[in-house]
């Protein structure tokens, strides 16, 4: 008979060392990519919303800062920041978060289907608002009425002048 034990720790794969080391390589590569492209898209996330509050004439940069970008957030959507403390409110801020994101999709001029769409799919749709050609109607609506007045006031230097 033998007298050989048997440990588990120390078998030998059937194939040797090589079938076993070609498997970690591949592991760590896929690790690695797929690493590499969830960095990627946090990034383009990033862009998108970095775009969407330059287009509403935010800085783009709040939304990186947890509580600005948030009050920032709630200009762009409701036009006042101050709409951002009933999100404090247990239970409120459930019914304010889903009505945050109709707002969010009405200040960029569209309707019921984007908002669904912003609703359950943001990673795609915070990217249409954001690098697409949706503009902010309220910052729009600002900027024509300060280029109006600016034209007012050039006429009437140039009426006074002559």
């Amino acid at each position: 008979m033998n007298d050989q034990v048997f440990e588990p720790g120390l078998a030998q794969p059937a194939g040797g060392g090589l079938s076993t080391s070609i498997g970690e390589i591949l592991g760590i590569i896929f690790l690695i990519l797929g690493i590499l492209i969830a960095v990627g898209y946090v990034v383009f996330f990033i862009i998108s919303w970095w775009k969407m509050y330059t287009k509403a004439g935010r800085p783009g940069w709040s939304n990186l800062v947890p509580v600005y970008g948030w009050v920032e957030f709630f200009n762009i959507a409701w036009g006042n920041g101050v709409y951002f403390l009933f999100m404090l409110i247990p239970g409120v801020n459930v019914l304010v978060a889903i009505l945050s994101v109709q707002k969010l999709s009405e200040a960029f001029g569209h309707g019921l289907g984007f908002t669904l769409g912003l609703f359950f799919f943001p990673y795609v749709f915070i990217p249409i608002l954001g690098l697409g050609k949706s503009k902010h109607i309220r910052y729009q609506e600002k900027l024509a009425a300060k280029a109006e007045k600016q034209a007012a006031v050039t006429t009437t230097e140039t009426a006074s002048e002559e």
